[in-house]
């Protein structure tokens, strides 16, 4: 009886070694997931720091474009508002400026005239001819006037 029981204890002693050798061995596995896990969790972990600095570091950035944007767009609005500016006082000067070439092509067409002038009067008294009648009835002018020489009024403007 006694060797029955022996034997049967032995082999409740085998059976729980064996369960406890299956237990120690998913301890070991189920420790070792865990520090997987524990791993894994401390790398990303690490990774969240790491792109929460570079996330606010990229907003810090961003503030500081925008800034830059907006400075640049009042520069710009600047810029275009004097570019009118310049555009409007340059089509302004260029408008003078016709107008004086104007002035000054008729001006030289009466200079041309009163030199035809004044040559005709010389030719005429070089020939003989009446200086009286040809010149106004004065001796010494060639012109015929006493303002040097102006017969009409010129209005400036392109007239």
């Amino acid at each position: 009886i006694y060797e029955d029981k022996i034997k049967h204890m032995q082999n409740t002693e085998l059976e729980l070694r064996k369960q406890l050798t299956f237990y120690a061995e998913k301890f070991d596995t189920f420790q070792s997931t865990l520090t997987s896990s524990n791993d894994m969790f401390t790398e990303f972990k690490d990774k969240m720091e790491s792109m929460g600095k570079t996330i606010t570091t990229l907003e810090r950035d961003n503030t500081k474009l925008r800034r830059q944007k907006e400075t640049t767009d009042g520069k710009l609005g600047r810029f275009e508002k004097e570019q009118k500016k310049h555009e409007a006082e340059l089509a302004k000067a260029q408008n003078q400026k016709a107008q004086l070439q104007k002035l000054c092509s008729h001006l030289r067409d009466e200079r041309t005239a009163h030199i035809t002038e004044i040559r005709t009067l010389k030719a005429d008294r070089a020939g003989g001819g009446d200086v009286a009648a040809a010149g106004g009835g004065r001796g010494g002018d060639a012109g015929g006037s006493e303002d040097g020489g102006a017969e009409y009024e010129f209005a400036p403007g392109g007239g």
